[in-house]
């Protein structure tokens, strides 16, 4: 089943000023020439990326008044819920990483009050109380109040409970081929010459007027630059691409893809001490989420609307620990959304 089960020191003041007042004028900026990474960079020439999360707010308070039914409330708990849980989680990995000691203080005032159901909010509350209180008794970054939370949210929200979802019915409708003709051949073109694959996919993201069609393209296109060997100058007006697309407000099921991609390809940096920019990654993350959302108001029987939903609701952050051992957990986002370049196919299969 593709449910959400299945899928240095302290920061500048200016850092932190720049992000809170002015990060959702640069989110939402569709016609801009520079990309998010452009402006971060060229424009203010901020680089620390170490950041606190827990003192933001990433609530769907625009579209209130919309939230009056029983499926979109737990679209909205689900979201906000999973966000506390990795903020608390990137905040915990900033004290004991940096022995910040101002990235868990948010921790003591933080609201949950967004957050409907009361079992999830009472276990919301009692989950920051606990990693609050044991932050200096703690000898790993994943406390058992983490995972204890997660298997809550993970168990309330799962999609079986909001209609049929087999992982053969995922994949049957998210098959590219069902919508592009010949796409295999993409797949192989993109392997065997990335260039002339990225030329055949940019007269195609431009001529496409279908914008799962769109997404498909753009998505394909974006994964010839992975492996750096055949980057040229249009690699750094991808970033602005993948940007356009999610800022569009148009419904695919492919928008997460394009998300995680835009997110893996701005994340440069593998090292646990690397800058790691997931504020602005989240509030990318909710200009998508907004648009599902959206698009499940109107259709509130989409079932795969809901589950890209609530997987993209609750992805990881980019964490500096995890899985992979020797850097952060990009890594291990780069090997799921490019498995081409680290799995050898068995021939006898």
């Amino acid at each position: 089943m593709m449910g959400i089960d299945s899928m240095m020191k302290s920061s500048k003041d200016l850092w932190l000023v720049f992000l809170l007042v002015n990060i959702s004028l640069l989110v939402s900026c569709k016609d801009n020439n520079l990309s998010l990474k452009e402006r971060i960079w060229v424009e203010e020439n901020l680089d620390n990326g170490i950041e606190i999360l827990s003192d933001d707010k990433y609530y769907f308070s625009d579209i209130k008044s919309e939230i009056n039914t029983p499926l979109l409330k737990d679209m909205c708990d689900a979201y906000h819920a999973f966000t506390i849980l990795n903020s608390v989680r990137n905040d915990m990995e900033l004290f004991f990483r940096f022995n910040m000691e101002e990235a868990v203080l948010p921790l003591e005032h933080l609201k949950v009050s967004n957050v409907s159901d009361e079992t999830i909010r009472n276990s919301a509350n009692k989950y920051i109380s606990n990693t609050f209180m044991s932050r200096n008794d703690t000898t790993g970054i994943v406390t058992d109040e983490y995972n204890h939370f997660k298997s809550i949210l993970i168990d309330r929200y799962q999609v079986d409970k909001y209609g049929a979802m087999s992982e053969e019915i995922y994949w049957n409708e998210y098959d590219e081929n069902k919508r592009v003709a010949n796409f295999d051949s993409i797949l192989t073109l993109r392997i065997e010459d990335e260039n002339k694959a990225r030329d055949f996919l940019e007269t195609h993201i431009i001529t496409e007027k279908d914008f799962d069609k769109q997404c498909i393209y753009l998505k394909e296109y974006a994964k010839t630059f992975y492996n750096g060997k055949a980057r040229d100058e249009r690699f750094d007006k991808l970033f602005l691409k993948l940007e356009n697309q999610m800022n569009q407000e148009k419904y695919s099921i492919y928008l997460m893809e394009i998300w995680r991609l835009w997110r893996v390809f701005f994340q440069e940096g593998h090292s646990k001490d690397s800058p790691i920019y997931n504020k602005i990654y989240n509030e990318m993350r909710l200009v998508c989420c907004r648009t599902i959302l959206n698009h499940i108001i109107e259709y509130p029987k989409d079932i795969m609307a809901i589950n890209q939903f609530l997987v993209m609701a609750s992805l990881d952050n980019i964490n500096r620990y995890g899985e992979y051992p020797y850097g952060n957990q990009v890594v291990m986002e780069e090997i799921n959304l490019f498995p081409e370049y680290y799995y050898e196919e068995d021939e006898n299969n």
